[in-house]
């Protein structure tokens, strides 16, 4: 992963060929196992990136505690 910082703030995240990689592994998506091949492989869902039911959960109690503190 590669941290870049903009004028509106900082993107964290996969670039070239490791972003399609990632993609693909993301979404199961097809791609070729080779850049010469002319076919293609059906690969499993293995998301990279995402939230758990727990982390959802423990952002939104962070939040509403935030707001009912004030702070």
């Amino acid at each position: 992963m590669k941290l870049r910082r903009t004028a509106e703030g900082i993107e964290l995240g996969y670039s070239g060929s490791d972003a399609n990689i990632a993609n693909v592994h993301q979404y199961g998506l097809r791609a070729r196992v080779n850049r010469r091949a002319d076919w293609k492989v059906k690969y499993e869902q293995r998301e990279l990136l995402g939230f758990s039911d727990e982390d959802i959960q423990m952002i939104e109690d962070f939040v509403i505690k935030a707001l009912a503190d004030g702070t």
